[in-house]
């Protein structure tokens, strides 16, 4: 904007000095052919004059005419923003979101435009008007409390009593996941174990606790080497032996593996829960890649169990099309490399 306010009056002042140029060029050309020419001359430097005096003023008038449009668009979009947050916290305060959590519950971040639309008509009924980005803004907000309200469910599930374990809790949840560690100092602030802590502070204690956690289960390996399976002793076992272990490996992980109790098992081998979320498990030990069909039957179980989380696991591969599915309806899958890898940590 500088360099533009420059170059404005460098044109202006140079148009100026040529002008001045010219008439002395001029001036002195016509003492020598006559004042009727000179008097042409100084009438058409008046108008030249006049003509510059007029654009300079409209030049400025524009800009001040711009300031001023801008000012009114910025005070629209304050106005806009601020009615739009009093809206919001109406809706937070009101018992009309519920219809905001539930739906990001069901959908999370899938929802495609017609599922957004109809939760507009549906607020519009309830009085409530929200434009489609006004209601996906909402809904980023929705998700982001939900699921941190979720990971203090599960490192609290753990009962942490001290700096250590809360940093343990939050790896177990999180894993290597840094986004969170708000979370886990509001949680800690809470808790009084550690008050007003910092990120940067919180970031170091977790790589400190991290290393800790990895020479642990490097000792837990070496120690336990001999008792370590390989993927040949899983392709030796039969369908039955295969659940029998998938669910003595999901033990070593932590979980609660409970029976399945339904008829024929309703596409659920193994049903598992972890932090209060139950999650069915469909085992495949197959000669050949599973297809669609087992992330069908296990879509099945997760209304029919109630569970929070569908996973099927094999010691093959997926088809194209399974994982397309898997990914269209949040359903884990562990092939054969994602085995192995959870033998490798788990299995001593």
């Amino acid at each position: 904007m500088g360099r533009k306010k420059k170059e404005e009056s460098w044109t202006i002042g140079n148009i100026g000095c040529l002008t001045l140029i010219i008439l002395v060029g001029i001036i002195a050309f016509i003492q020598s052919y006559g004042q009727e020419i000179l008097d042409f001359l100084i009438g058409l430097s008046f108008i030249l004059i006049i003509i510059g005096i007029l654009y300079v003023t409209n030049h400025f008038i524009g800009k001040e005419n711009n300031k001023s449009l801008l000012k009114r668009e910025d005070h629209e979009y304050q106005f806009k923003l601020r009615d739009f947050e009093n809206r919001k916290n109406l809706l937070l305060q009101s018992p009309d979101y519920v219809f905001i959590q539930q739906f990001s519950q069901k959908y999370k971040s899938n929802a495609s435009d017609e599922d957004i639309d109809k939760l507009q008509i549906l607020l519009q009924n309830k009085q409530r008007s929200f434009s489609p980005d006004e209601l996906r803004e909402i809904l980023i907000y929705e998700d982001a409390h939900q699921e941190a309200q979720n990971i203090r469910t599960k490192i609290l599930a753990s009962n942490p009593d001290n700096l250590d374990s809360f940093l343990r809790s939050y790896i177990e949840v999180c894993g290597s996941n840094y986004d969170k560690v708000n979370v886990l100092a509001e949680l800690l602030h809470s808790s009084k174990i550690y008050l007003n802590p910092d990120i940067y502070t919180l970031h170091q204690e977790l790589s400190r606790v991290s290393k800790q956690i990895e020479l642990e289960l490097f000792e837990r390996q070496l120690l336990g080497e001999d008792n370590l399976l390989t993927m040949k002793d899983i392709d030796s076992l039969d369908g039955y032996e295969f659940e029998r272990f998938l669910s003595d490996l999901y033990t070593k992980m932590g979980y609660q593996v409970e029976p399945t109790k339904l008829s024929g098992d309703q596409g659920a081998d193994v049903v598992v829960i972890k932090f209060g979320e139950k999650t069915v498990i469909q085992a495949k030990r197959y000669g050949r890649k599973v297809s669609n069909k087992a992330v069908q039957e296990i879509l099945a179980a997760v209304s029919l169990y109630k569970a929070h989380k569908g996973v099927v696991i094999t010691n093959n591969y997926f088809t194209k099309s399974a994982v397309e599915l898997a990914d269209a309806n949040r359903i884990q899958l562990i092939d054969r490399d994602g085995l192995l890898k959870l033998i490798e940590n788990n299995w001593f």
